[in-house]
């Protein structure tokens, strides 16, 4: 009789150590459960601010290496401006197109202009609203051929920014710029004499 209320006092025992365990794997298993659970919130979240983030910092790599045309914003003191390479004349050559959605008609009030780099150029752009309705548009701009980009330096640039034309409206909007005078002694720009906004 004590010995089988030893073997039932150590079966009560491993029963009670088993149930233990079980308990203590229980709650690693739910520690692991929550680990997991936030690692994947964690994943989720920081794919959505890359997503979020894409587009601004493509722009802002572009902008400051030229890549894919991009041109970067510029101020010119007037001692700059007079530092011109006459050696090396440009035709740039500007252009519009507009989405099928937007009904404004827009346009370059001269097609090309004759310059050389460091010299400052003011053109126009014509934007009409031929609707009955009020709309905001949004302009964007490349350079042609890429590379050049690297060159092109917009002073005053209507592009990136809203714009809001009344109904039947039309305006003219300024695009100040400049082409670097680097663009003449670059090897890889000898055979560029046109360029294309």
């Amino acid at each position: 009789q004590q010995q089988q209320q030893q073997q039932q006092q150590q079966q009560q025992q491993q029963q009670q150590q088993h149930s233990q365990q079980q308990q203590d794997g229980g709650a690693q298993v739910k520690d692991k459960n929550k680990n997991v659970g936030l690692s994947l919130v964690a994943i989720a979240l920081g794919t959505v601010a890359l997503a979020y983030l894409a587009v601004p910092l493509y722009r802002l790599f572009c902008q400051q290496t030229g890549y894919g045309g991009y041109v970067s914003h510029d101020r010119v003191t007037a001692a700059e401006q007079y530092e011109m390479r006459t050696d090396r004349p440009l035709v740039v050559r500007f252009s519009s197109s507009s989405h099928a959605s937007m009904p404004w008609q827009f346009y370059p009030l001269q097609r090309e202009i004759k310059l050389v780099p460091g010299q400052s150029v003011l053109v126009m752009y014509k934007a009409k609203n031929p609707t009955d309705e009020d709309i905001v548009g949004v302009a964007s701009y490349n350079v042609s051929p890429a590379r050049a980009g690297l060159y092109f330096h917009k002073i005053e640039f209507f592009c990136d920014d809203e714009q809001l034309l009344r109904a039947h409206e039309e305006v003219d909007l300024p695009v100040l710029f400049h082409i670097d005078k680097a663009f003449a002694d670059d090897m890889s720009m000898k055979d560029v004499h046109d360029i294309t906004l």
